[in-house]
């Protein structure tokens, strides 16, 4: 049985600490969670709204942070498969 682990809280401050830590730009952040402009996800950070938990989620499993989920690998990070003529 895997262990429970809870997600950090998605409130502003980790917000956008997380998106620092990751060394992303809030376009670049903004893209991978979504949202359509980078006012939506500035708004966000402010406090102004709050975050989408799936937005959230999902911008955890891409930046490696999710306590469980990790993202797919791409297809040029698989090993080469060898083919018998």
């Amino acid at each position: 049985m895997i262990p429970y682990r809870k997600l950090p809280e998605p409130v502003a401050s980790n917000i956008r600490a997380l998106r620092v830590e990751a060394g992303h730009s809030l376009a670049e952040a903004a893209c991978i969670m979504g949202y359509h402009s980078t006012h939506e996800l500035a708004d966000v950070e402010s406090g102004r709204t709050t975050i989408d938990p799936d937005k959230w989620e999902q911008y955890l499993v891409m930046t490696g942070r999710h306590p469980i989920r990790t993202p797919c690998r791409s297809p040029a990070d698989r090993p080469p498969v060898f083919r018998r003529r």
